[in-house]
């Protein structure tokens, strides 16, 4: 980041696939932040719905910062990297076709980065809402690898990461089907890299997308993540065993109150 623009290039990447139900959610979220120096990118897994007419819609809304794509993927990590590629900003969000921005969001995180030019990675708070968008939860900072309440260090969807970083650590890992941001972020964490948290609310998060429902896949990814970012094998066992059974115990809960 120069030391001449204080107001540097945004890219946030919208992934989606079929999105119709949420995706206006989605841009409305960007098209109305109150900083303005942003580029929008879509990337859209060659969708059959009502998604790409609610994209063309928004194009003429965003004065030439609105770019995307349609075509076929090879999942949702493969379409993010595909945004990465083509953004143009020094900082990079990524805000899923569920899920939205508080409207100051990006304003938030651009004034940690150019308070301290050495940050790498700002994160924050995330609101999480059910399928019915009732909100049921609100996650703050994670406590650490190895509090397996948390699980993760960061709460992803309210990461916006310098382009550097990418180029650093890589682009996601596609052998990584639903649980590649947990092994991006554990990179971070295990780096050099320096990072700052937030007390402010950033994303909303729907659990109805592709990483939200797919729990059993994501704990052998998780396993295999945690294995091949040096963790030891006991605490990969707690973390295993404790996923397993929250996850037993939420199954128990849900089938004696319906």
């Amino acid at each position: 980041m120069s030391e001449n623009n204080p107001k540097p290039l945004v890219s946030i990447i919208t992934v989606c696939y079929n999105s119709e139900k949420h995706i206006r959610d989605t841009i409305e979220s960007v098209l109305n932040q109150t900083y303005d120096n942003i580029e929008y990118i879509i990337v859209d897994g060659d969708s059959t719905d009502n998604t790409l007419d609610i994209i063309k819609e928004y194009e003429a809304k965003f004065n030439g910062r609105l770019k995307w794509i349609s075509k076929p993927d090879d999942g949702i990590y493969d379409a993010m990297n595909k945004g990465i590629s083509m953004a143009n900003g020094e900082i990079i969000g990524i805000v899923n076709s569920d899920d939205w921005y508080e409207i100051d969001a990006v304003e938030a995180v651009v004034k940690i980065f150019t308070k301290n030019r050495n940050v790498g990675l700002v994160h924050g708070n995330m609101a999480k809402y059910n399928d019915k968008d009732v909100l049921y939860k609100i996650h703050k900072k994670r406590k650490s690898k190895f509090d397996f309440s948390e699980k993760v260090p960061y709460n992803h969807p309210t990461c916006f990461v310098k382009k550097w970083v990418y180029e650093k650590i890589g682009l996601f890992e596609l052998e990584f089907k639903t649980a590649s941001d947990y092994d991006f972020m554990l990179k971070v964490y295990n780096s050099d890299i320096e990072t700052v948290y937030i007390n402010k609310l950033i994303s909303n998060f729907r659990t109805v997308g592709v990483t939200s429902t797919s729990f059993f896949p994501a704990v052998v990814q998780g396993y295999k993540i945690l294995k091949e970012n040096n963790y030891n094998i006991i605490i990969i066992y707690i973390s295993l065993f404790y996923r397993l059974f929250r996850s037993f115990l939420t199954f128990l809960y849900k089938h004696l109150i319906d």
